[in-house]
């Protein structure tokens, strides 16, 4: 073997170690937000974002997809604001699968996560809810750094703790936490809860190793005709009646 060959051989390794690496720095990034999600730090989840990019997002359920360090910064500083006095946001993150681009650039990962809910009302009341969903993100490396660049939760449902899902999935809250007057919130790229009178589908599917980012649908995989289905409240309505109707 030459000393190019050999050289050649060791840069192979480095990149190689390298894309290695970015999955664990991926894997704690993905854990920081958790970290973050409860009322007293909410307001700092932008921290971990890749705010100096104008296309980052974050998208949450069905309220929309909000685009650009103004709008992910309002989001977690203003919508998502709970009164801390106790209430608590907890979710899991589990079944990891994380692909980091062979040029080492971007990488993409998925999360099933189940979680917990309790929020405080403005009467005092507080009420617990089970809350399971999927997380899909985009993530990219800025200055030696990796940062969220899309981040996605995909609820799958969200029901009161002391009800069957089966009984419950057509009471559960929809849309942002609280009204808004927030410009230029963009509609959702997927909204698909779960309920007995409709197919699950598997969105979102893992990633598959990749060269370089091209695709911000590659979560879709072959359900991409899927994309823009959104459950609004008027759509759960009319579930709702109907399942209603058949009990």
């Amino acid at each position: 073997m030459t000393l190019e060959q050999i050289e050649e051989k060791m840069r192979t390794m480095e990149h190689e170690i390298e894309r290695l690496q970015a999955i664990n720095a991926i894997e704690n990034l993905a854990a920081r937000y958790e970290v973050l999600h409860t009322p007293v730090t909410m307001h700092r989840t932008p921290e971990i974002f890749a705010l100096e990019l104008p296309d980052c997002s974050m998208e949450i359920s069905d309220w929309g997809l909000w685009v650009g360090r103004e709008a992910i910064e309002y989001l977690f500083g203003t919508v998502m604001r709970e009164d801390p006095l106790g209430s608590i946001y907890q979710h899991h993150l589990d079944t990891p699968m994380i692909q980091v681009a062979k040029d080492g650039k971007t990488a993409k990962g998925v999360w099933w996560s189940p979680g917990y809910e309790i929020p405080r009302y403005p009467d005092g009341r507080h009420e617990m809810f089970w809350c399971w969903g999927k997380y899909v993100g985009d993530f990219i490396r800025i200055d030696g750094n990796w940062k969220v660049w899309h981040w996605h939760w995909l609820r799958t449902f969200r029901s009161a703790f002391d009800k069957s899902l089966v009984d419950d999935w057509m009471n559960t809250s929809v849309g942002a936490p609280r009204p808004h007057s927030f410009p230029n919130v963009q509609p959702n790229t997927f909204h698909h809860t779960y309920s007995t009178i409709d197919e699950r589908t598997p969105i979102p599917f893992n990633p598959e190793p990749y060269e370089t980012w091209d695709d911000p649908d590659w979560w879709l995989g072959e359900c991409k005709d899927y994309k823009g289905r959104i459950q609004d409240r008027e759509f759960r309505g009319e579930i709702s009646k109907i399942a209603k109707a058949r009990k």
